[in-house]
């Protein structure tokens, strides 16, 4: 467990930010959407309601959704942002490397 955890941590790292992601911007705003009072059941039961209150109760209930990955000034896009151009830039090096090293066996060979 720990070796795969070790080799794969990049690409689950990626899958995770992607689940979490697809469910703040997309799951959650159609449930929050499909799972509403309509407004017309909430006129019904609001209407012996004192006007103030049932305009708050109102502005309550039918507020739209804010996702919980950008409260907080998007610090969380932010940092994992950062975690992930990290992995892609810090990959870069190697395979450059292990490219150079690969040419150079290749032209040894032929000589």
């Amino acid at each position: 467990m720990i070796k795969w955890m070790m080799d794969n941590w990049k690409p689950a790292c990626a899958l995770i930010y992607t689940v979490i992601c697809v469910f703040d911007f997309v799951v959650f705003p159609c449930w929050v959407g499909w799972h509403r009072v309509p407004v017309s059941d909430f006129l019904a039961m609001a209407k012996d309601l004192d006007p103030s209150l049932k305009n708050a109760l109102y502005e309550y209930m039918y507020r739209a959704y804010s996702p919980y990955t950008l409260s907080g000034g998007g610090l969380f896009h932010l940092s994992f942002g950062a975690i992930l151009t990290g992995v892609a830039f810090a990959g870069k090096p190697t395979m450059i490397t292990d490219r150079r090293e690969h040419k150079k066996e290749e032209s040894e060979v032929k000589q």
